[in-house]
């Protein structure tokens, strides 16, 4: 259904007529402008009896989405409304949460959301709105709630979040769809009033209901959408290093080692040894393992990169409970480890440096190399000079040092 919405653009118009010929389209076109909340109101009126997908123009679906959204949808009795991945949709966002994307590099769009369906099969997690980019409702919920709100919200923008709170109002929840992704080009429809819709958006919103703007906050610090993006993020890292796309299917489709380097943030000769290694390494595939540090704790979290030149990041974790130097034990530490070598598959680990690590990274039970760099292992100043060179080393000048 595509609703012709009285432009004042000639060529849109007849285009839009022209497409009314097609089998299975229907094309409405408006008297006089209703405006885009006036429209689709109009739309989701059509036929009653139906439940109603709203796509924006400026989106691109694949393979057989609508199945999966409508089964999404109809995964629980209380399911108002389910929303997609995409790369432009804010709390709906991959790769990065909350973010305008670019579609990863490497893989078109029919891929990727065959990537999604397959290692978030029937997955969905509740979030506080609807992002009306694609957005699927049910009829029951639609004919509860009530359409969108018109009055407040003619132009567009602010719309779908208000319809998602009356419709948690009545009892129903809105999801994310975990297993599908529809391209978003974003901010296309509205680009010459799109800030001031937004901001006046906002204000109605905060107005109707009070509670959004927390709501909103709160979910974003939680990031339940996390473990989602982050089964695809492996699985593009595995398809990147020739692997298959689950830890299951590894072992059979290839004979590739997946190696594990264990590093310090401090670039310098164990930095250049392992971009070294990277590239000489043909037969295999090389992930390296950083700490992450913003403070004098040296290990604060731990970043996972796929090795080589880019070293291109495939996770992210941090510690509540930081690693001033290095630590002899670490229960987070250990759980990051024990989820590297499970999913992709690591058959070895070598250790360049445990500065920001814990000494779990030595006992994976795997074939683990550790490679002296430096004399960090017997000495914390890792190059034996403090002040002047050290000919002795007793408590005070330890401490001192």
């Amino acid at each position: 259904v595509l609703i012709e919405d009285a432009s004042p653009e000639p060529e849109l118009t007849s285009y839009c007529a022209s497409l009314g010929n097609r089998p299975g389209v229907t094309v409405l076109a408006n008297a006089r402008n209703l405006g885009f909340v006036g429209s689709v109101n109009r739309g989701m009126s059509l036929h009653p009896d139906r439940d109603v997908v709203l796509l924006n123009s400026d989106t691109e679906v694949a393979n057989d989405w609508l199945d999966r959204l409508q089964r999404c949808a109809y995964s629980q009795a209380d399911i108002g409304t389910a929303t997609p991945f995409s790369n432009n949709a804010t709390i709906c966002s991959y790769p990065v949460f909350c973010a305008d994307n670019a579609m990863p590099v490497g893989i078109g769009l029919a891929e990727l959301d065959q990537l999604f369906a397959r290692v978030n099969s029937g997955e969905h997690v509740e979030i506080p709105t609807a992002i009306g980019f694609c957005v699927y409702i049910r009829r029951a919920c639609l004919n509860q709630v009530g359409v969108f709100d018109a009055g407040h919200f003619e132009r567009g923008y602010g719309e779908e979040n208000d319809f998602s709170r009356r419709a948690v109002k009545a009892g129903w929840r809105n999801v994310l769809c975990a297993d599908t992704f529809v391209f978003h080009a974003g901010g296309v429809s509205f680009q010459s009033e799109r800030e001031c819709l937004m901001a006046n958006a906002a204000e109605v919103l905060r107005g109707l209901h009070p509670d959004y703007d927390a709501l909103v906050r709160h979910f974003a610090a939680a990031d339940a959408p996390a473990k989602y993006r982050r089964t695809v993020d492996i699985a593009l890292a595995r398809k990147r290093m020739g692997l298959g796309l689950t830890p299951e299917g590894a072992g059979s489709a290839t004979t590739h080692t997946t190696r594990l380097h264990v590093v310090h943030d401090l670039g310098g000769g164990i930095a250049r040894w392992v971009e070294d290694f990277c590239q000489t390494d043909q037969a295999g595939a090389n992930l390296i393992l950083v700490p992450y540090s913003s403070s004098h704790a040296r290990g604060e979290g731990l970043v996972l990169h796929a090795g080589g030149k880019d070293m291109v990041p495939l996770a992210f974790w941090r510690f509540s409970a930081p690693i001033q130097v290095t630590a002899e034990a670490h229960p987070e530490y250990r759980r990051v480890i024990e989820e590297i070598v499970r999913d992709f598959d690591v058959g070895a680990v070598l250790v360049s440096s445990l500065i920001g690590h814990a000494l779990d990274a030595l006992d994976t039970g795997l074939p683990t190399l550790v490679i002296n760099h430096d004399y960090f292992p017997a000495c914390p100043t890792i190059n034996l000079h403090f002040g002047d060179v050290c000919r002795h080393c007793d408590d005070a000048r330890l401490s001192e040092c």
